[in-house]
């Protein structure tokens, strides 16, 4: 019951249950220890007051303190209680691992090796959070041998976004094709929406328009992964960025579902690269009667565009590496 309560969100009801049990062990002060990190409510106090309170304490509940700091982001908490700790156990040593890497201290940190080295290449979450903290903290080469280090019965669709992910946000387009053909030679897991998000995102900052079509047709075809929004706003951004207007607009009629302003938007902003003033109006347009709570941000893009336009125009856009036609059935 004090577990149900607890996933439930309702503090109150935890420390009733807390407070009315006959008899406390370990588990039970475990639970309310992280209940007040996981509701949102753990205070310095509470949470030390619960764990000075406990008769005995042992690696869980040593490990329950850690990450109960984790869950709030506390990292220097969490990093003296773990050096507290008068034991650890793999469970411990890989929360502090993940505490290090959610703080964004792993890039740098002499002690996030320490643990990754005692914890070892075979725990798959220590290795997942190794890549992506590296990745994150723009230590590219550092996730890419963690990557490559990690036995294959070991990579997940997590340690392959990972590095995808690292590779889209840090402009590395051609390691992120080379990587997500990789991962889908090697079969072992399949690439998912988030894969397809970062693929999409790579080619289309890097302008290659070619590799973002067929990825976004091989979607469906291939790979079964149905679009979402997402990765429509991508490829309108994609198309448009490269001065085909008049597709992005189309491929936005063409969504399964109601365009949201996010893509009448991405449409605008590429409008403005190519002083494509009329579809621009209609865009912004449609994207201000998608938004009431921001109406005026599209008039404002729209009006920066008249400027332009009368000063001259300003092109902007990238450059289509080799036209190929979109068309989604």
């Amino acid at each position: 019951m004090l577990h149900a309560y607890s996933q439930s969100g309702k503090l109150d009801d935890v420390k009733f249950v807390f407070d009315n049990m006959p008899v406390r062990n370990e588990v039970s002060w475990n639970t309310i220890i992280t209940a007040y990190a996981q509701i949102g409510h753990f205070q310095e106090t509470m949470a030390l007051a619960a764990f000075d309170a406990m008769p005995e304490r042992n690696v869980v509940s040593w490990t329950a303190l850690l990450q109960a700091y984790a869950m709030i982001g506390d990292v220097a908490l969490a990093i003296a209680s773990f050096q507290r700790m008068p034991q650890c156990n793999l469970v411990s040593w890989t929360a502090m691992l993940t505490t290090l890497a959610q703080g964004g201290r792993l890039g740098d940190a002499k002690e996030s090796k320490d643990i990754y080295d005692y914890v070892g290449r075979e725990n798959v979450v220590a290795g997942n959070a190794m890549i992506q903290a590296y990745a994150q903290n723009g230590h590219l080469e550092k996730s890419q041998t963690i990557f490559h280090m990690m036995p294959l019965k070991n990579r997940t669709v997590f340690s392959w976004n990972a590095l995808l992910v690292a590779y889209a946000q840090n402009g590395h387009a051609r390691n992120g094709v080379i990587l997500f053909r990789d991962m889908v030679l090697d079969g072992s897991c399949k690439p998912d929406d988030v894969s397809f998000a970062s693929i999409l995102s790579a080619c289309g900052h890097a302008g290659r328009v070619r590799d973002a079509v067929e990825h976004f047709t091989g979607m469906i075809s291939d790979h079964f992964v149905q679009p979402s929004c997402e990765h429509f706003h991508c490829m309108v951004s994609v198309l448009g960025r490269a001065g085909r207007l008049v597709e992005a607009e189309s491929l936005i009629y063409s969504m399964p579902f109601v365009p949201d302003s996010i893509a009448w938007k991405t449409l605008l902003s590429c409008c403005r690269m190519y002083n494509d003033v009329e579809r621009a109006e209609h865009a912004a347009e449609c994207a201000s009667a998608l938004d009431l709570h921001a109406s005026s941000s599209p008039f404002v893009l729209l009006g920066n565009l008249y400027t332009e336009e009368l000063l001259g125009g300003v092109h902007s856009g990238m450059i289509d590496d080799d036209h190929q036609s979109l068309i989604i059935e």
